[in-house]
């Protein structure tokens, strides 16, 4: 069984979430082999994907087939301090930066920040050395922004470099 959907389970059970009025009670399923979670509402009618941490913990309940993806992808030659990457989402809304890509052809730091309340750095800041990078494209766990903040990036130096960022807004 899949190590991250099996916490998940075993604290979910005996507890329920409400989204848009529904109340759901989430359940593991399979099929074909695979294992997930999905919630049912306890209306019978209704029923929503649940994603989950590393640790099993819930972070969001999207609708089935729906969600507000976000990517970004930005060219650099020249050091950024604070450049934003994806606006701040709105008030009650969080953003969850689920993929990172980053290379250069020059050594330098980078860090990625969060611009609610005073900035806080949410990743790194990382060295690396020229024509280095990462290529995380699913991080486990998701790392949470605070209410309605914008993702930023700062690097050291300057020099060719690229960051991606795949995020999930909720």
């Amino acid at each position: 069984m899949n190590g991250l959907i099996v916490p998940f389970y075993a604290q979910a059970v005996e507890w329920t979430f409400v989204k848009d009025g529904v109340t759901y009670r989430p359940a593991l399923v399979g099929s074909d082999g695979r294992l997930e979670v999905r919630a049912f509402g306890l209306d019978g009618a209704t029923q929503r994907q649940v994603l989950v941490d590393a640790g099993g913990r819930l972070i969001v309940a999207p609708d089935v087939g729906a969600g507000d993806p976000r990517f970004a992808n930005e060219n650099y030659a020249a050091a950024q301090t604070n450049n934003e990457l994806i606006a701040a989402p709105g008030s009650g809304k969080y953003i969850y930066l689920t993929g990172i890509f980053f290379s250069t052809d020059s050594a330098m730091n980078v860090k990625l920040t969060q611009s609610s309340g005073t900035p806080a750095d949410v990743w790194g800041p990382h060295y690396f050395a020229a024509n280095g990078g990462i290529s995380a494209p699913e991080l486990r766990p998701y790392i949470k922004l605070n209410d309605n903040s914008a993702l930023r990036v700062t690097s050291s130096a300057a020099g060719n470099h690229t960051i991606t960022v795949l995020a999930l807004v909720v």
